[in-house]
């Protein structure tokens, strides 16, 4: 358990570095009270940075419990496995489909993945709820989101 808490504490470390190196170079703010783009990513990074520390450190102290454990792929590590996959592929697929045919995709992957079966349910759900944020951040809030294959229609 203790190689395993200092190898996910090192990617903690290396995904969170890279997050501070890509808002670095967000746009500068040119207004007093808007913390600007980079803001809140940059005090994440940092914040996830700490705890990764922590969690290494405690770990090579021999803090916490040191259970020898077995891996196993049990249904709930694959539905886990899944759902990381399909938050992958939903942001490589976010410029060719759009924001809303990819996101109705996603809900719909989502709900079938947590054995949601009620299949009118899923597709009502998930249209208006794309549909919905979309409006919110394209239209009330000015956000350029992707429009995708429905390019000539939005």
């Amino acid at each position: 358990m203790k190689k395993a808490n200092v190898a996910v504490g090192c990617m903690g470390i290396l995904i969170s570095a890279y997050v501070i190196f890509t808002a670095s170079k967000f746009p500068e703010n040119q207004s007093a009270v808007d913390p600007g783009a980079a803001y809140f990513p940059t005090l994440m990074g940092w914040f996830v940075i700490a705890l990764c520390l922590l969690l290494i450190v405690r770990s090579l102290m021999g803090k916490g419990a040191d259970i020898q454990e077995t891996f196993s792929i049990t249904p709930g590590v694959k539905r886990a496995g899944l759902g990381i996959l399909l938050f992958v592929a939903y942001c490589f697929l976010l410029k060719p489909l759009g924001f809303i045919l990819d996101s109705v995709a996603l809900c719909v992957a989502g709900m079938l993945l947590l054995q949601n079966r009620k299949y009118i349910q899923i597709a009502v759900i998930s249209v208006v709820t794309s549909v919905a944020i979309y409006v919110v951040f394209a239209t009330l809030l000015g956000a350029k989101l992707p429009a995708g294959v429905l390019g000539g229609i939005l």
